[in-house]
């Protein structure tokens, strides 16, 4: 409608437009696959966060599995945060 086609298009209003979603869908697939991997530790790992957790639940000292859980929490809030500071910098017209 503007005549703008092809990769002008695509760059110029398609991405920007589509940006934010992607950016929002990151933050909630970054905590879904910390969450997956964490769990397939304790499964199938003698490694990692995962199994260590599950490790000291089988021992019962809930102590060091509360540490490992706020430390997963910490991992992921970092994590969020370094994608919103992201998302921040590189969309400023999204709306809040």
């Amino acid at each position: 409608t503007l005549g703008i086609r092809g990769p002008k298009m695509v760059l110029q209003i398609l991405l920007p437009s589509a940006l934010p979603a992607y950016i929002d869908a990151l933050k909630v697939n970054v905590i879904i696959a910390f969450m997956m991997l964490v769990f397939a530790e304790a499964v199938g790992s003698n490694y990692g966060m995962g199994h260590w957790i599950n490790l000291y639940t089988h021992y019962g000292d809930y102590a060091k599995v509360f540490a490992g859980i706020f430390e997963m929490a910490a991992v992921v809030l970092v994590v969020n945060v370094v994608v919103e500071r992201v998302q921040r910098h590189a969309i400023k017209w999204k709306a809040d």
